[in-house]
Order: C-alpha cells, then sequence, then structure tokens
C-alpha cells in the first residue's frame, strides 16, 4: 500500500483494528485495508511525524518534534494540540488505561488530560531511550541507557528490548526472568511487535524482518533485502505490516512460516522448467513432500518415441504430397 511522499516513521494498530501510519512528510494515514487505499488523512503538523499512538477510547496521538496533536478520529479533527518548549523536544508518547496520554520532555514525564488539555508531570528519570505500556494501558515501563532503541510489551507480562548492537532482550516481568536472543540482528533493531501466540517479529538495520521463536530463539520465518523501519501486529493477531520507505506491506501470520509447510507437493520437473527455466538442475525443494510424476512428454523416453513417431509421420506425408504433386505434373504434361 502506498499514499506517504516520503518514508513512513511509524506504524500502529488500534485495537479495534484500525491501521494508521506517520510519516516525514507530515502526515497521517488511517488505511482502508480492503481497497489497500487511505481512508483518510490528517493533516496539521509542521513537521515530520516521529511517532503515532493510538489511545483507549479511539483518540490517536501524533508527535513531532515540536508538537503533541490527539485526534478525533470519527471526526478528523483535533481534539487537543500542544507546542513543545523548545528547550527540550518531546521524545516518547504512550496512553494509560483511564485515557491521559504519558510523554516525555528531557527527564520528565507527564500526563496529558485529553479534554482539558492540561499537562501534568508525574515522574522524574535520567534519560530514558523508550517507554511502552501494557496491552490493557495500566502500566507503564521505561528503558534508560543509550544501547536500548526500541521498547514492546506482551499481552502475557513480557517486555522485549531491542539495542544497538542487534540483540533482543526478553524480560517476564512476573517472574523476572530474563532471556537473549544475541545477534538477531546485524545492526540495531528497529523495531518490535508481540503476537497473540508469544512469538515477535523485529524489523533491523540488515534490512530483515523475522518472526523469532522465543523458545529455540531461531527465525521461524524471514524475509530479506525489506528496508523496514516499523512494525505492528492487528490486534486479533491474524496481521503483520511493516514499512518499506514510503509503503506498507501487510501479511497474515498464516503465511509466516516455512515454504514447505505451506505448499503439500514439489514442482513437477516440468514445472520447474517452466518457472525456473532449463537452464537449472530440478531438485525437489521439500524432501519430505510429494514429487508429482513427470507430465512433460519430452521428460520421458515413451514420450521422445511418441513425438519422433510424430515427426516421421508428418515427413512421410509432407514426402507423399510432394511425389503426388510431382506425378500430377507429370500427367498434365503428356497431355
Amino acid at each position: 500500500m502506498q499514499g506517504h511522499a516520503s518514508s513512513i516513521s511509524s506504524l500502529e494498530w488500534s485495537p479495534d483494528g484500525l491501521l494508521a501510519s506517520g510519516a516525514e512528510d507530515k502526515n497521517i494515514i488511517i488505511w482502508d485495508l480492503a481497497a489497500e487505499q487511505p481512508a483518510q488523512i490528517l493533516k496539521g503538523h509542521t513537521r515530520g511525524i516521529r511517532t503515532i499512538a493510538w489511545g483507549p477510547q479511539g483518540y490517536l496521538a501524533s508527535l513531532s518534534s515540536d508538537e503533541i496533536i490527539i485526534w478525533e478520529i470519527q471526526t478528523g479533527k483535533q481534539l487537543q494540540a500542544m507546542q513543545s518548549d523548545y528547550s527540550y523536544s518531546i521524545d516518547y508518547i504512550a496512553w494509560s488505561s483511564d485515557g491521559r496520554l504519558a510523554f516525555q520532555q528531557s527527564i520528565n514525564y507527564y500526563f496529558m488530560d485529553v479534554l482539558t488539555g492540561e499537562s501534568r508531570q508525574f515522574q522524574e528519570q535520567d534519560h530514558t531511550t523508550s517507554i511502552a505500556w501494557s496491552w490493557d494501558h495500566a502500566s507503564i515501563s521505561s528503558v534508560t541507557g543509550d544501547d536500548v532503541t526500541v521498547l514492546s510489551r506482551s499481552q502475557d507480562g513480557k517486555l522485549a528490548s531491542g539495542t544497538g548492537n542487534g540483540d533482543i532482550i526478553i524480560r517476564d516481568m512476573n517472574t523476572e526472568e530474563s532471556s537473549v536472543i544475541s545477534r538477531a540482528h546485524n545492526g540495531s533493531i528497529l523495531d518490535i511487535t508481540w503476537l497473540l501466540n508469544g512469538r515477535l517479529v523485529s524489523v533491523g538495520e540488515d534490512f530483515r524482518v523475522v518472526l523469532w521463536d522465543l523458545q529455540t530463539k531461531q527465525p521461524v520465518y524471514q524475509i530479506d533485502r525489506i528496508p523496514g523501519r516499523k512494525v505492528t501486529s492487528s490486534p486479533d493477531g491474524k496481521f503483520v505490516a511493516w514499512s518499506e520507505n514510503d509503503r506498507i506491506q501487510v501479511m497474515p501470520v498464516r503465511y509466516m512460516q516455512p515454504i514447505c509447510k505451506l505448499v503439500i507437493r514439489n514442482f513437477s520437473e516440468d514445472e520447474w522448467k517452466k518457472y525456473r527455466g532449463r537452464f537449472y538442475v530440478y531438485h525437489p525443494t521439500c524432501p519430505d513432500l510429494a514429487i508429482p510424476e513427470i507430465q512433460d512428454p519430452l521428460l520421458t523416453i515413451n514420450g521422445r518415441l511418441a513425438i519422433i513417431g510424430k515427426i516421421i509421420a508428418g515427413l512421410g506425408a509432407i514426402v507423399m504430397i510432394i511425389w503426388l504433386l510431382k506425378k500430377a505434373v507429370k500427367l498434365k504434361t503428356r497431355k
């Protein structure tokens, strides 16, 4: 799907299934997934969008380097707008369960009341690199340290953080146990999203989108050469969406598994030649799946003999026609 004029910087699915994207072109798009077209375009920022966040009440908050805007999606109008103190930019936004917007400016956390627009400081902390609310928006998590690039919380209380050296750190907030997927990406982790089945999807600077099995710490599925920056999953857990520069790709989760689990048989040799070309040596891609019988007559001895027989018969018919024509010409000459 394409609708932005520049790179997408934020991508989020709402609790009721709306997909929104924000980009450096200063616009926010609410997408019609069936038509693969923008259903609504929100304009109002004077600088590129840094991040967006859906509120539990259906509001959408968007952040640029100098402003927070809260949108009422049903009308497409701005409900609140707050300019930042130019001494410090606003770095992160997230929603609470009671409908307040949390944001960080410098080392301070604030709550904004959506209806009044008033802000109140509620916490002071060292330099924070990311914040994330739980799925029910009842508690907030924050991470300090320059190496952490992104933070995401699962529905069952796990916290995933990505680092600049490509590691993914998983921490169970209930048991305090931690595990690490070392060098999950070659380069920084750009974004992480959780699926309902406890797996997670990451995108990195190495141009890969990867679905991870956290038990084995191994990729279940990956797509290479994808210039992705952001990734998000639908609230029903059926779809994953990621950005590719100014475009969005949406994939059903059921397709995110090894190809041999999605098909019921291998190519036949004639299908292989048709789709791969005659210069590639045939081999079954999935050794455990059936190999169909050869369908191309050129690939069997009997088929080749039959074709040779037809060619000889055709040549014989041509010779007979020529002989008859010559005989007819001779008879005509004698008369």
